[in-house]
């Protein structure tokens, strides 16, 4: 049976400092080339139109007190789309849709709660909610969501481009992080 001296000391070592402390924030970098940033749009409503960023950064910070919680930024260069064909590319950046030169950038933000990021995105000047389902995987993080661009104004071609274009995600686990 412990003394009262040793209980004491027990107790004064778990009040003061030997109790383990909240686990601390949490950082990813959203940033090329180890991140990537994606888009596909259907031709005729079915045959996908393929499209990555190469410009983009931002962060995605988990809460190390609250697993399942993060905060997300991440800023898109519009003008860094590329795509298979130049055309399309070009097309795609133009005043028709995104309006790169009048929106240079795409911004997202927005929070982490129970597999979904819930946000929004500023884009073509204005913004809109978007939700982005949230998918841990053996290499990382996957964010995937539909915009439909209608809502942000880019309303050209709706029978050959289509409504809707997904969004996704893709970030490495940090170094020294466990996988799922």
């Amino acid at each position: 049976m412990p003394s009262r001296a040793s209980s004491a000391v027990l107790l004064a070592t778990l009040l003061i400092g030997g109790a383990p402390a909240p686990a601390a924030p949490r950082t990813i970098a959203l940033a090329p080339p180890s991140t990537e940033v994606a888009l596909r749009a259907y031709a005729l409503g079915m045959m996908p139109v393929d499209g990555n960023f190469s410009r983009f950064r931002g962060t995605m910070t988990f809460d190390g007190s609250e697993p399942g919680r993060c905060g997300v930024e991440l800023t898109i260069e519009a003008a860094s789309l590329s795509m298979p064909q130049q055309s399309i590319r070009d097309d795609v950046v133009s005043p028709t849709f995104l309006d790169a030169a009048a929106f240079p950038t795409l911004v997202y933000r927005g929070g982490c709660a129970a597999g979904a990021v819930r946000g929004t995105l500023t884009m073509h000047g204005q913004t809109h909610p978007l939700e982005l389902d949230l998918e841990r995987n053996q290499t990382g993080l996957v964010a995937t969501g539909m915009i439909h661009r209608f809502e942000w104004g880019m309303t050209e071609r709706p029978i050959m481009v289509g409504s809707t274009v997904r969004i996704r995600v893709s970030a490495p686990w940090p170094p020294g992080w466990p996988a799922p």
